[in-house]
């Protein structure tokens, strides 16, 4: 069965990123809508995001509330965690249901107006967001990641059947959560045992913000 035409007028805003951009679309949307009205905080230089005011009005928001711990995130974990949570995946299921899905072929991608807003960062990535100085953050590769991502730490093999740089991203992403989770866990029990010693822790664009992009 061919796919429908869909309008605009039958999408809310995240089902509009997903099926423009997938997931990592709607991570970056919600982020977007969440800085715009200061419910969260993102530092341009270090790229952290932290919660400011944890009200929610959609489940995706109270999704990404929720993934985000009380001394804040970096912002590419940030779009890793809320791009795998079960919100945004029932998302997708809404789509499904109505016989709609994201199509990774631009030509087979549903034609939408960008318009304005938060539906233009829907459509067209981290290249629609309108304000500038939060655009640069989402479009700036992060010097971290793109460090862990190089081919002496990531690949095992760069000759027989390569992985797409997708795949090794994401993958890169992955092995750089899991490091910097052992190097937390490691510093809070150096913190504790101190402490303890002295005193008795298409549309068109691609998905804005690299799931591996962000900085500690």
């Amino acid at each position: 069965m061919g796919r429908r035409g869909v309008s605009a007028g039958e999408l809310e805003l995240y089902e509009t990123a997903y099926l423009c951009g997938g997931a990592e679309r709607v991570a970056l949307v919600v982020l977007v809508a969440l800085r715009q009205d200061g419910r969260i905080g993102i530092a341009p230089a270090r790229r952290r995001v932290t919660v400011v005011r944890p009200e929610s009005r959609h489940p995706v928001e109270a999704a990404a509330l929720e993934v985000i711990p009380p001394a804040g995130l970096p912002l590419w974990r940030a779009l890793t965690r809320i791009a795998a949570h079960p919100a945004v995946a029932l998302v997708a299921a809404s789509l499904r249901d109505r016989g709609l899905r994201p199509s990774r072929r631009p030509r087979r991608r549903p034609a939408l107006d960008p318009g304005e807003g938060l539906r233009r960062a829907a459509v067209l990535g981290a290249p629609g967001i309108e304000d500038a100085r939060l655009r640069r953050i989402f479009e700036t590769p992060d010097p971290q990641l793109a460090e862990w991502a190089r081919p002496k730490i990531v690949l095992r093999s760069t000759t027989a059947n390569p992985a797409p740089d997708g795949r090794r991203m994401k993958r890169a992403a992955k092995q750089l959560e899991r490091h910097l989770t052992r190097q937390t866990e490691a510093s809070g029990h150096d913190h504790g045992a101190d402490h303890g010693a002295d005193h008795g822790g298409g549309c068109g664009g691609d998905s804005g913000g690299d799931p591996g992009g962000g900085s500690a």
